[in-house]
């Protein structure tokens, strides 16, 4: 008797991490254009997280034989990405406690890096709002702890994806 059960493959879970991180990038970018939100250096860096993640993810979709090291080279952006929506949920949810992150000099080597990228870039990578605010929110959950979310989801997969691979 066939099982029913369906096998998972290493492609397609790759260009689910890999789709999934550009259509979050997509929905961020409308988002802020059609709710005028503020985006701030972290939001922005995870963007710039999103993007790597679907360049190395998509990568391993199409050309196979690099699959082992495009999913790993996924997992560090995704990884990078879950801990940085983490950190700005916890930010959100303790605002006192925080120096306000926001436009300015930047102080650390992730506002360098998305100062930078808003001068190449400012549609995708200008930072301009608070990384305490919650100025979105579905179900109660800001945008920064719906990112939290999917780059759990995303690592999940990623993971999954690597060990079927083996």
């Amino acid at each position: 008797m066939k099982s029913n059960t369906t096998h998972f493959s290493p492609r397609r879970g790759m260009a689910l991490a890999g789709l999934g991180s550009a259509a979050l990038v997509v929905l961020a970018l409308v988002l802020t254009r059609q709710l005028q939100l503020e985006p701030c250096p972290l939001c922005v860096f995870q963007r710039f997280l999103y993007l790597a993640v679907a360049g190395f993810a998509l990568t391993g979709a199409v050309w196979p034989r690099t699959l082992t090291a495009t999913g790993a080279l996924a997992l560090l952006p995704a990884v990078g990405g879950l801990v940085t929506a983490t950190y700005q949920s916890w930010m959100q949810a303790f605002p006192a406690n925080f120096i306000k992150c926001s436009i300015g000099v930047p102080s650390n080597p992730i506002e360098h890096l998305v100062d930078r990228l808003g001068e190449w870039w400012p549609t995708m990578f200008y930072a301009w709002g608070d990384c305490t605010s919650r100025e979105w929110s579905l179900f109660g959950l800001s945008m920064a702890n719906w990112s939290a979310v999917m780059f759990l989801g995303i690592t999940l997969v990623l993971v999954l994806t690597l060990r079927a691979r083996r």
